[in-house]
């Protein structure tokens, strides 16, 4: 996936619709590149935890995103008990892919990524963290490293749910560095 071009080609007729859709790049393969939507919609259920789970410097233009349903981050951080999970979470730079959500990338691990003429659409959308430090964000669930740069953005774009920790914001959840 580094150095990947992808555009929406096809003259979809209403939206595109994906069910339980993972999303592009893992902590092991992250996305690096393009992704030009071409003006079009796509609508994914069942949310992995993201459109992009993890970048290392991506774009993302032209594009709309609309969730449906509900995420639940689940907690997969070494330990057992909830204090040690925290101590070992704190002291660590490991991604929990699982434990982060973003509207366009769940996380962003470095270099620098660009969200142009993007708009993120999750009316009725819930996001349901399950311990008070993970992050979600209606574009960005994380930003350890790198930044981002948003252009041409929709006012009404985002995450538009209740705020039930700390780390869960209508652009971006949290950042590290």
């Amino acid at each position: 996936m580094r150095g990947a071009y992808y555009q929406i080609k096809k003259d979809l007729q209403g939206a595109l619709t994906l069910k339980s859709f993972a999303g592009f790049g893992s902590v092991n393969n992250p996305f690096v590149g393009v992704f030009d939507g071409n003006g079009k919609t796509i609508i994914i259920e069942n949310a992995g935890s993201g459109f992009i789970n993890i970048s290392y410097g991506s774009v993302v233009r032209n594009l709309t995103i609309q969730y449906t349903g509900t995420k639940t981050l689940t907690d997969t951080r070494q330990g057992t008990t909830k204090e040690e999970k925290d101590r070992i979470s704190d002291n660590s730079k490991e991604v929990y892919a699982d434990s982060y959500f973003g509207g366009i990338i769940g996380t962003i691990m470095g270099g620098d990524s660009l969200i142009d003429g993007v708009t993120v659409i999750m009316n009725g959308f819930t996001i349901t963290p399950s311990y008070c430090l993970q992050c979600a964000g209606g574009f960005v669930g994380l930003i350890q490293g790198g930044g981002v740069v948003f252009r041409n953005m929709s006012s009404q774009s985002g995450y538009t749910g209740t705020n039930s920790t700390y780390y869960v914001d209508k652009y971006i959840g949290r950042v590290l560095d």
